[in-house]
């Protein structure tokens, strides 16, 4: 090594020195359910009490509602378990994801659960990052996409028939 390339280098690590990289956070902890219901309180409610979050007239005298349910289990509510792991990953970590993926818990299996996320999800995220995939991209091709929790893709094409008959056009 050249004498004046050393003393760049030398140079160069110094002022390293004492700055670490930032370490990957796990996510960001679930949202208090007490906080939640209070915040969804002043919205109107349907005919079994629950908060209508949004209400979209139908051609005749129906309409769409989305509710929120606190105690629904089934793959869309779980599927929102696992993607609330991933916005608190995302929030805990400045906007990315990063590392902190792996501090996600992992569900029992694929059928989802409270708080966790379906291994195939982390799996198919982790493929796709390995295949050159950017962040974004991996996401939405796993997570986001939903159908590495048993029995999403059947409830979701379930809800887009039943949208379909009344009138509603879901992409």
């Amino acid at each position: 090594m050249k004498r004046g390339t050393g003393v760049l280098l030398l140079l160069f690590c110094a002022g390293c020195a004492g700055k670490e990289a930032a370490r990957p956070q796990p996510p960001a902890p679930r949202p208090d359910p007490v906080a939640v219901g209070a915040a969804l309180a002043g919205l109107p409610k349907d005919d079994d009490g629950r908060p209508i979050l949004i209400r979209s007239p139908g051609p005749t005298d129906e309409s769409v509602e989305l509710t929120f349910d606190p105690t629904l289990d089934d793959p869309m509510a779980r599927w929102g378990e696992c993607m609330g792991r991933v916005s608190g990953c995302y929030k805990s970590n400045q906007g990315r994801l990063g590392v902190c993926v792996d501090m996600i818990p992992l569900c029992a299996d694929d059928s989802g659960g409270t708080g966790c996320c379906p291994p195939s999800c982390v799996t198919s995220y982790k493929a796709l990052r390995a295949q050159g995939m950017d962040e974004a991209a991996a996401v939405a091709g796993s997570f986001r996409k939903g159908d590495c929790v048993t029995g999403y893709s059947a409830q979701v094409a379930a809800a887009r028939a039943t949208l379909e008959q009344v009138g509603v056009v879901w992409p």
